[in-house]
């Protein structure tokens, strides 16, 4: 009698969700998206690891003393965890990558300059020609490409590093890259047109 009711009971329970289908995953990975893809901020990060560090934790040592399970809030805080240091070095791949690829996109606006005698007044006048094809600056849902424009003699080049105002931005006639004041921001593709605050490392 106990055997069968036993054997109902089981047939009867919920089958158990895969664990990619739990609510935490589900969670992380949305929280992923947002920062690491569309935000670029670092910001859910940051309250991923104070979630952690101030809740999570704190709730699962004290489970333990009272002897009950807390694995399961060890096992979230673990996952959290691994997000948020997956979101920082997601950010910080794609900004060292628009570096690099800035850098590229800026020889071959040299290259054309010094065959045609100025600028060109976008990217595209480099493909096929100087650029196979005019590159992403990231690989993310907002914010991932190049920002260009050409003003008189002059031409600019930026990309969008913290969105939606930190823009480091290469001045093709000072021949060196600037971090701009983003309440001062004016001009097609939000280079500088005011004073920068800080400049960086001229190029090679």
């Amino acid at each position: 009698m106990a055997r069968a009711r036993e054997l109902t009971l089981t047939a009867t329970a919920p089958p158990a969700r895969r664990w990619w289908r739990r609510p935490a995953p589900l969670l992380a990975l949305a929280l992923f998206v947002l920062d690491a893809l569309l935000l670029g901020q670092g910001l859910v990060a940051a309250l991923l690891l104070m979630l952690v560090g101030g809740l999570l934790l704190p709730k699962a040592l004290l489970m333990f003393k009272l002897r009950r399970d807390g694995w399961a809030v060890v096992r979230r805080a673990l996952l959290f965890t691994l997000t948020a240091f997956a979101i920082m070095l997601t950010i910080s791949g794609n900004n060292r990558l628009a570096r690099d690829r800035a850098m590229d996109v800026v020889e071959a606006v040299d290259t054309y300059r010094g065959v045609h005698g100025r600028y060109p007044l976008s990217l595209d006048a480099l493909v096929p020609r100087y650029l196979s094809a005019v590159p992403r600056a990231k690989y993310a849902l907002a914010f991932e490409d190049f920002l260009y424009e050409r003003e008189g003699n002059g031409a600019r080049l930026g990309y969008v590093e913290v969105p939606p105002f930190g823009r480091p931005c290469y001045d093709f006639t000072l021949r060196r890259w600037q971090e701009i004041d983003w309440r001062r921001l004016s001009g097609a593709g939000g280079c500088p047109r005011a004073t920068p605050l800080s400049s960086r490392n001229p190029s090679p």
